[in-house]
């Protein structure tokens, strides 16, 4: 397994794990409130791969960009 397939299974995986939870929020607090929220975590996540240094790193931001 390559380190950018890693990295793209850690951010299917955060998706997977969180959909239930993101769902919940979308009821709750509408869709607007939620898209600013993703796309700021998303647009930080992909401008800080750059500064990436250990594969770790990749990995998390890629996560945190499933999240979003």
């Amino acid at each position: 397994m390559t380190a950018l397939t890693a990295a793209m299974t850690a951010r299917g995986l955060a998706a997977t794990f969180t959909a239930p939870v993101i769902g919940f929020l979308l009821d709750r607090y509408g869709a607007k409130l939620l898209m600013v929220f993703g796309t700021l975590s998303i647009g930080g996540s992909f401008l800080l791969v750059s500064r990436v240094n250990h594969l770790w790193q990749l990995w998390l931001l890629f996560a945190i960009a499933g999240i979003a």
